[in-house]
């Protein structure tokens, strides 16, 4: 390993060096692993040569195996995946389109109930607001807790949704809903 040298230093940082190595050795051995397993799981064998698909088919494959009905595109973890570069996570594109359009800048402060904390995507003078931008929205935890804080506070509480959003009786009876035809499903 590390020879006897006459400072006794550069021993040390040979071994040091000898390990970071090793261990960057290790990380991709264990990527490359991983990658095989995830290239086996959809059928594409351990190669991307050899009439397997490869590059954005089989990227388009794993998104499809990976996707819910209605849902963004998903990779082989499950995590959403971007059509375009730069392009924002599902939502937070159309939530910003609803600051812009309510002049309202992005919340990044919780509130409290009695369920826990909450960030609301926005608090104004008389508001106390959400916005979603998915097929259906619930009655959910994070929804009483925002609603509470709006309450306690003599505050509105308002769920901003896409006109064509189902949203549940218990929203519809308890916040006020405010339907937008820039977010949420086309059907």
């Amino acid at each position: 390993m590390a020879a006897d040298t006459s400072d006794g230093e550069s021993g040390y940082v040979e071994v040091a060096v000898n390990l970071s190595l090793r261990k960057a050795a290790q990380v991709a051995a264990v990527d490359a692993l991983a990658h095989a397993a995830t290239a086996a799981a959809n059928g594409k064998g351990g190669s991307s040569s050899g009439g397997s698909p490869s590059g954005s088919q089989a990227d388009t494959k794993a998104t499809t195996d990976n996707q819910v009905k209605g849902e963004q595109p998903r990779d082989s973890k499950g995590k959403w995946t971007s059509p375009g570069e730069g392009d924002a996570p599902p939502g937070k594109s159309g939530e910003q389109k609803i600051l812009d359009k309510k002049g309202q800048v992005k919340n990044t402060t919780s509130v409290s109930g009695d369920e826990g904390k909450s960030t609301p995507d926005y608090i104004n003078k008389t508001q106390v607001g959400e916005i979603k931008t998915s097929k259906v929205v619930n009655d959910t935890k994070q929804m009483r807790i925002q609603r509470q804080a709006a309450n306690d506070a003599g505050k509105d509480h308002v769920v901003d949704v896409g006109t064509n959003a189902k949203v549940s009786k218990s929203v519809e009876q308890k916040s006020t809903v405010v339907r937008h035809d820039e977010i949420g499903p086309s059907k």
